[in-house]
């Protein structure tokens, strides 16, 4: 390790260094992360953890592979410099990144087995997932086991040294592009056997969906709407942006395949200059890297947008409940504290039952000193009939104004 530092400059090497650590925080898919972390309230939920992992790994890779200048430099005029260097940098990354496309490849199959119950139904998916991650478990050698350098000394012919190594660069290129060419076919079976178990699911959701529109007055554009809030439309757009990019990979794969073999029957000289002319491959795996990392933004996108419209459906639901209780409140004169709480108009008796209780006890109070009155002046009516009729004139008013009061009305609310 000390002679590792000390081959390298001062401040080349503090630069280096500075781009390994900054790769924690400017790899692509470290604000996706963050945004999942933030919005996640469990973070133990495998689908989060899914993700957590994937830019773990995939961000370690990338640390690695920016170590390759760190090591010393035995043949400076040929990338990767030396096989030392191209072991612990490329090497190294790339069982990294394997295991992060391993772990996202995960993604499609748990979300369709939340989305579809039934396991018979999703079993040619978790197949066709294990056929695909042996795979790219193959691919996961191609980088240890090529071996860049293979000359006796760099001080060698020159002319020979520089066969040697583009005959290993063919050869390299030869078994990556067969690696490539099954990984395509393995993820073009994974598609197939999703695409097949979601799409009864899908045409429900879509059909749902558009009912809903119906009654707004303000529809928004179907593409936007579908990809926004159902999640099956989001994985098939998913699916067939890989499949739409298969066959261009999957030809250049077997035009690579086809220029190496081809080089193999060449001559020395010629033999390096149609490599190097016809097998560059850096444009063409671009692509097919940008198709890969197409699928692996999705799934983020996908658990932000299905996280955002649950907790508005939940707010929707909540406030639809509250406006049915208000509606069922108003329809039955029901206050939604207290059943059969009233306001009375002049009265402080808050339950109906209890003011008809009291109600009944000063009826029947009044009622026995009225008969009481009546007896007493009953009996003297002979000689007093004219207090008499007096007398139940007052008790006439006097109910009369009870009445008024609401004492022997049946209900009074306050509206």
């Amino acid at each position: 390790m000390t002679n590792l530092i000390n081959s390298i400059e001062g401040n080349n090497k503090n630069d280096i260094i500075q781009v390994i650590i900054d790769q924690l925080i400017t790899h692509q898919f470290f604000l996706w992360t963050c945004l999942i972390v933030i919005l996640s309230r469990n973070w133990k939920k495998p689908i989060v953890l899914l993700m957590i992992l994937h830019w773990g790994l995939r961000t370690v890779g990338d640390m690695f592979v920016n170590t390759l200048d760190l090591y010393e430099k035995e043949f400076p005029d040929y990338w990767p410099y030396s096989n030392n260097g191209f072991m612990n940098s490329y090497g190294i990354a790339s069982f990294f990144w394997y295991s992060s496309e391993i772990v996202g490849d995960w993604y499609l199959f748990l979300r369709t087995r939340v989305i579809i119950k039934d396991k018979k139904k999703t079993r040619w998916v978790f197949i066709t997932l294990l056929l695909y991650n042996a795979i790219k478990i193959y691919q996961m050698f191609g980088y240890p086991l090529y071996v860049p350098f293979t000359g006796k000394t760099k001080e060698e012919n020159y002319n020979e040294q520089n066969y040697i190594i583009t005959k290993n660069k063919a050869q390299y290129n030869y078994n990556k592009w067969i690696g490539v060419s099954l990984q395509q076919i393995g993820s073009l079976l994974y598609d197939i056997a999703v695409l097949m178990a979601l799409r009864k699911n899908l045409f429900k959701e879509i059909d749902l969906l558009n009912n809903n529109n119906l009654n707004n007055f303000y529809k928004e554009n179907t593409f936007l709407k579908r990809f926004k809030k159902v999640s099956e439309y989001r994985i098939y757009l998913s699916i067939f942006v890989t499949i739409i990019g298969s066959p261009f990979i999957f030809g250049y794969c077997l035009e690579m395949i086809y220029l190496v073999k081809k080089s193999y029957t060449l001559k020395h000289t010629e033999m390096q200059d149609f490599i190097n002319n016809n097998c560059d491959d850096r444009k063409i795996d671009s692509i097919r890297v940008l198709i890969l990392n197409f699928s692996f933004t999705f799934m983020y996108i996908d658990q932000i947008l299905l996280k955002h419209y649950a907790e508005e459906n939940e707010v929707t639901k909540k406030s639809t409940s509250s406006d049915k209780n208000s509606d069922y409140y108003n329809n039955n004169n029901v206050s939604p504290t207290k059943s059969f709480n009233f306001n009375m108009v002049y009265h402080d008796f808050k339950n109906y039952d209890e003011f008809e209780d009291k109600r009944k006890d000063i009826s029947d109070s009044l009622s026995r000193k009225n008969y009481q009155f009546s007896n007493q002046f009953n009996n003297n009516s002979i000689s007093r009939p004219k207090y008499s009729n007096n007398l139940q004139n007052n008790n006439n008013i006097f109910f009369s104004s009870l009445s008024r009061n609401g004492i022997y009305r049946k209900k009074i609310m306050v509206k």
